[in-house]
């Protein structure tokens, strides 16, 4: 996640013509309670003064709330992102190492799992859990030996030099087909090269999103890293948020149906 800021539609959680769950990212975990999880979210059914304004105010004033919430929420990550930037390379390969072993987890991966089946109604949670214990290796995996910093090619003919450094915030669409894998490896890929994700989850899988959000978060806290490094919308979603939060991103990763898609790529260049 170093380089110019782009959008599009082929990255992790992309859906595939025939259904199937794409092998390339993966799905993720968590750990901690049995219940819910409410990780950056008001609850279903909480009420505050500024959505009480956006219902009496109609269609305007609900789209400038949404916009005021990711506002905030992307003001939280930048600073995180900021934190990260300064932390070492080799530092933040440990933090990674240290979240990837939380996300690997065999119970945490058979929880989030049965989540996203019971949430989406999408799979069986034993394929499911199968399938994201071995994206979630392969992640693992691809982040450990990748350069983050620095100069990492040279290309003498064409006359240019590749520099890897953070971008600063990475905005994602989780749609409901992934709902594990994207938030879990976007996670790894994102804190790999020091930079914080904001994840806005399709409303028919928030309460899997929060989930792995959630145990990230707290291997984050164990490090000793921002917390805010990893983050979701306020729930409910909306596409308002969604595009409020693209439009404040320094890169965005774009997958699910063709209108979150083409919101993406109307924020930046498409890959």
């Amino acid at each position: 996640m170093s380089g110019d800021r782009t959008s599009g539609s082929d990255g992790p959680g992309a859906e595939t013509p025939d259904g199937t769950e794409p092998t390339d990212p993966a799905e993720a975990s968590k750990d901690g309670s049995d219940g819910p999880a409410t990780h950056g979210r008001d609850g279903p059914s909480a009420t505050g003064p500024e959505e009480a304004r956006a219902a009496a105010g109609g269609p305007d004033a609900a789209a400038s709330d949404s916009s005021r919430r990711a506002e905030r929420t992307v003001a939280a990550a930048r600073t995180a992102a900021n934190e990260l930037a300064a932390w070492d390379p080799d530092d933040a390969a440990a933090l990674v190492r240290s979240v990837g072993e939380r996300l690997a987890d065999g119970e945490t991966i058979s929880r989030l799992a049965r989540s996203a089946a019971n949430e989406t109604g999408r799979g069986h949670p034993g394929t499911k859990a199968e399938k994201v214990a071995t994206e979630i290796d392969a992640a693992r995996r691809s982040v450990r030996d990748a350069p983050t910093a620095g100069v990492v090619d040279r290309d003498g003919a064409a006359g240019t030099v590749t520099v890897a450094g953070p971008l600063g915030v990475v905005g994602a669409a989780v749609p409901a087909t992934h709902p594990v894998v994207v938030p879990a490896v976007l996670s790894l890929y994102g804190l790999a090269a020091r930079n914080a994700v904001v994840l806005a989850p399709s409303p028919s899988a928030v309460e899997t999103c929060d989930a792995v959000v959630e145990t990230v978060s707290r291997a984050l806290a164990d490090a000793g890293a921002p917390t805010d490094a990893v983050s979701m919308l306020p729930a409910p979603p909306s596409k308002p948020e969604t595009d409020a939060l693209f439009e404040r991103a320094d890169f965005v990763v774009a997958a699910g149906s063709e209108t979150t898609v083409a919101a993406g790529q109307r924020c930046g260049t498409p890959n």
